[in-house]
């Protein structure tokens, strides 16, 4: 559904209702369905998937520090409750991202690791009965990935144990190659 003017009046929602017969008088109305509008979305320069959703990072026509999200399990569901958008620090474009997950103790978290050019940020959700909320957190303030291509995720071994692995986040910043577990 998308808000218009008519007449140069106010912008509403207009609806045109058609019938494919004449109606008598004992007809009584008692279902109106519809099809909604489809809102584009455009102009994101990457993609990630994390918290069962797909996040949408660095709108090119407008914040580019914008991180979009969709609705839970519906990478195609971009409007509701369960949708919506939130700006990561200042308003620096944001360059790439991947989601990493991380067990500490009996807890198993989920983060996107999101970057800028010299900037490194996580951002881990919580799912509660009132809704979504995300957390955002600067790890490095001048270490970022400027080279979007060479972020990669890997699940490796760490320590003396071969079961024991974790995922970790490895990209190529402006002075070297870096590593991350979260």
């Amino acid at each position: 559904e998308q808000k218009q003017s008519i007449g140069g009046g106010p912008a509403l929602y207009y609806y045109r209702i058609k019938w494919n017969q004449a109606l008598d008088s004992s007809v009584r109305l008692y279902f109106v369905g519809g099809v909604t509008g489809v809102t584009l979305i455009s102009g994101y320069s990457f993609g990630i998937h994390a918290a069962e959703r797909l996040l949408l990072g660095c709108d090119n026509y407008g914040n580019k520090n914008e991180l979009r999200y969709s609705a839970q399990n519906k990478p195609d569901a971009w409007n509701g409750d369960d949708s919506d958008s939130f700006l990561v620090g200042t308003d620096s474009r944001l360059i790439c991202g991947t989601s990493i997950s991380a067990q500490y103790a009996s807890n198993i978290y989920n983060f996107a690791l999101l970057f800028k050019s010299d900037e490194t940020w996580i951002s881990r959700w919580d799912q509660t009965v009132d809704g979504i909320s995300w957390e955002r957190f600067q790890i490095s303030p001048n270490i970022g990935c400027p080279a979007p291509g060479t972020l990669r995720t890997v699940s490796v071994a760490m320590g003396e144990d071969a079961n024991q692995k974790k995922v970790v986040a490895i990209w190529r910043g402006n002075d070297g190659i870096y590593l991350s577990n979260g």
